[in-house]
């Protein structure tokens, strides 16, 4: 019996959980890379699939680019620039830019995109080098990056939603919670700081 309650299927807990999850998490195994080039004018462009948050957002050119700026949907200028655009915004499921995109354009996106949901089907887009990381059977989605590195936030959170009606449990769980998804968004930042200083370095030595 599933911690004692017969109102709240697991699915749902889980689905719960894991929105609550991706809200809060920003570690390495949610990281992602993706290049969109623009076929037709436009100043939106769709979010990448599952997406989660922006980490960066480059604008590719012959020189390398240049790194746009992130602005607050509400802060945006209320009319298009002329020539390239210089900043964005992230609404529900379009990024937003302050000048129209040419066609031919490039952007490079550097983001946190949510694993698959935990007892779906294997979409059929998914990558065949993918579907050992989420299914055990090549059927079902039953397991992920971020459960087999981080299973205490997994159960934290559905805990969290399982006695939610009960303040003085869910307190405790997400009070362990919290501290789980602090600890593990804190290594991740670390770890990536230290791998920016570990490549300034190399570089500077080979120059």
């Amino acid at each position: 019996d599933w911690a004692l309650r017969d109102d709240l299927p697991l699915d749902n807990v889980i689905s719960v959980a894991e929105a609550r999850i991706w809200d809060d998490l920003r570690i390495r195994e949610m990281g992602a890379r993706e290049v969109t080039t623009i076929t037709e004018p436009a100043s939106q462009v769709e979010t990448p699939q599952r997406f989660v948050h922006m980490r960066r957002l480059r604008l590719l050119q012959s020189d390398g680019g240049f790194v746009l700026k992130y602005t607050a949907p509400d802060e945006m200028p209320s009319r298009l620039r002329a020539g390239l655009p210089y900043q964005f915004a992230v609404h529900v499921d379009q990024i937003e830019f302050d000048a129209t995109l040419a066609v031919g354009s490039q952007l490079e996106m550097l983001f946190f995109r949510s694993p698959w949901p935990l007892g779906i089907d294997v979409p059929e887009d998914m990558p065949e080098d993918e579907i050992p990381k989420y299914s055990t059977d090549g059927k079902v989605v039953d397991t992920n990056p971020v459960l087999k590195t981080r299973p205490n936030i997994y159960l934290w959170a559905s805990l969290i939603e399982v006695y939610g009606r009960e303040n003085a449990d869910a307190s405790e769980w997400a009070v362990r919670y919290k501290e789980a998804t602090d600890k593990a968004n804190e290594s991740a930042r670390a770890s990536q700081s230290s791998g920016s200083r570990r490549a300034t370095s190399t570089s500077r030595g080979i120059a």
